[in-house]
């Protein structure tokens, strides 16, 4: 709207100052005629207006012209130039807008899939011009389920569920259809009808783009043009579309790719619980406990997916070294000798040994092996100090920690929540890192 506004002005600009220089130029020609050439005798309003020689007439009505064709000129390059400017400015934002979707994709494992086709419809919708309305689906045991809309009744939309509404064909992922609205409308339940037919905008034309991995339909996107639109996807716009489709086919074969990996990590460390319940009951529960608040914490640390994943595994598994303790030590009433207690410092060593003969848990054994380390770097089993020591490791310093002093051993009983926590304040900036004892203190001791 304002560079439109910008055109005019600079059209009755150039056009009014063309008009002007050919106006003074007139005037000049009929005072040199008058005050200077001596066969011209007549008055300077004569030979302004009324008494002008046909030379001196054509010579400024050519002027007057070429003032005005230039002025033209420039009118229709500055007009070339803007529309160029335009043209690129477009150009950078839609490349801009798949940039931004495609940095998603790096970040897979941390955007919840939902999210990602929010972001997805969005760009479409930026990126083609004609689509005025739209919607993102993703798939479930047959059923599609809404999760955005721009222009529809977003609201009342979200999270409906209802059986697949269009067959497609595997070569197709690309479809435009006229009626799409009474396609939807004719293959869902009557109050799934009722809910779409009122609360979704008339269309004329949609574009259907389907995204699928290995054959299966897994999420897509439909593309409105408003039934009063003079509009209809062009070729550009659907090629667009199926250059679009290949950024979220990344995005969803990374997310399951890395929801293998989680799996066998569970499968994994599930093997390693089961060994350590055989070994020490108490030991399993106590390692759930601390998984369970170690991964509270870096919640409301707002760590990422992934971070938040390795936090809880490496609670599961802080204390698979444990497995080469004795009972008898682990489970002793009494005080500890100096050479028992040297036994049980020797587990978060055992602990990283066993799991770095994975290469897919050599992480969570780092974060194992320092998990008894100290904020002042008295701890063991290698005396490192303050950032120094995984962040993870920090985390699971004092989940570990309370738990242990709240739970009941076959040689005392539990503390109190209360004494924990005091217990744990006291010791912050010694012990433990003093941003994680804030946030736990505050935020997760409910738990």
């Amino acid at each position: 709207m304002n560079k439109s506004v910008n055109n005019k002005k600079y059209t009755i600009i150039v056009n009014l100052s063309a008009f002007l220089v050919g106006m003074i130029l007139w005037i000049l020609d009929a005072y040199v005629l008058t005050h200077f050439v001596n066969e011209h005798r007549n008055s300077f309003w004569d030979n302004l207006i009324f008494d002008v020689k046909i030379n001196n007439l054509l010579m400024r009505m050519i002027i007057l012209l070429l003032l005005v064709v230039i002025a033209i000129i420039s009118c229709s390059l500055n007009s070339r130039r803007n529309n160029e400017k335009i043209q690129l400015e477009n150009n950078y934002d839609k490349i801009n807008n798949i940039l931004k979707l495609t940095s998603s994709i790096s970040k897979a494992k941390d955007i919840d899939e939902k999210v990602f086709m929010s972001d997805l419809l969005n760009t479409a919708i930026e990126i083609i011009p004609e689509a005025d309305y739209g919607m993102a689906y993703i798939y479930e045991e047959g059923f599609a389920i809404p999760v955005s809309a721009i222009g529809h009744d977003k609201n009342a939309l979200i999270n409906l569920k209802y059986k697949e509404f269009i067959k497609i064909e595997e070569t197709e992922d690309i479809l435009i259809i006229k009626n799409f609205k009474d396609v939807v409308l004719s293959n869902v339940e009557p109050d799934i009808r009722n809910m779409l037919k009122s609360n979704t905008k008339e269309v004329k034309e949609t574009m259907f783009i389907i995204l699928s991995l290995n054959g299966k339909k897994i999420a897509s996107i439909s593309l409105g043009i408003s039934k009063d639109s003079a509009e209809k996807f062009s070729k550009e716009s659907i090629e667009i579309a199926r250059s679009l489709k290949n950024i979220p086919a990344a995005f969803f074969t990374l997310i399951k790719d890395y929801e293998s990996k989680q799996d066998l990590y569970k499968e994994m460390i599930l093997s390693i619980i089961q060994m350590l319940s055989l070994h020490n009951p108490y030991t399993k529960e106590h390692s759930t406990n601390v998984a369970q608040m170690a991964q509270k914490i870096a919640e409301e640390l707002k760590m990422s997916k992934i971070e938040i994943d390795n936090v809880y595994w490496t609670g599961l598994v802080h204390d698979i070294g444990k497995i080469l303790v004795s009972d008898d030590i682990l489970d002793k009433k009494g005080r500890l000798t100096y050479e028992e207690y040297e036994i049980v410092k020797k587990h978060p060593v055992w602990g990283y040994e066993t799991l770095t003969t994975n290469k897919d848990l050599s992480q969570i054994a780092k974060n194992v092996l320092h998990h008894h380390e100290r904020w002042d770097g008295k701890g063991y089993p290698d005396g490192i100090s303050g950032e120094n020591i995984p962040f993870t490791s920090r985390i699971i310093a004092v989940a570990d920690t309370y738990d242990a002093m709240t739970s009941d051993r076959p040689y005392r009983k539990g503390l109190s929540k209360q004494i924990a926590i005091n217990e744990i304040v006291n010791n912050s900036g010694t012990q433990f890192d003093p941003e994680i004892v804030k946030v736990f203190v505050e935020q997760v001791c409910e738990f």
